[in-house]
């Protein structure tokens, strides 16, 4: 099985490769800041699967992390939004 960590997993595109690692049955390692870019709603969804754990964290202030196949990292944050208002 692959291990795979997500940054910026409850962000729009993190949740998207989120949900599909872990219907492919991949062990996920979700880790967000949790800004006003999250969807904390997509937790629910998330931990329904027993391959998911999640990380509240700060990448820049990532130590350490354990072995994996891969590493996406999603976590940007556009403005788009803020932009467009």
């Amino acid at each position: 099985m692959k291990v795979v960590y997500v940054t910026g997993c409850l962000g729009f595109i993190g949740s998207y490769i989120t949900r599909k690692c872990l219907e492919k049955g991949w062990y996920v390692r979700g880790i967000d800041k949790i800004t006003y870019a999250a969807n904390i709603n997509m937790l629910d969804e998330f931990f329904t699967y027993e391959n998911f754990i999640f990380e509240e964290k700060d990448i820049n202030k990532i130590e350490f992390l354990y072995d994996c196949d891969y590493i996406i990292n999603t976590t940007a944050e556009t403005h788009v939004g803020n932009s467009i208002v």
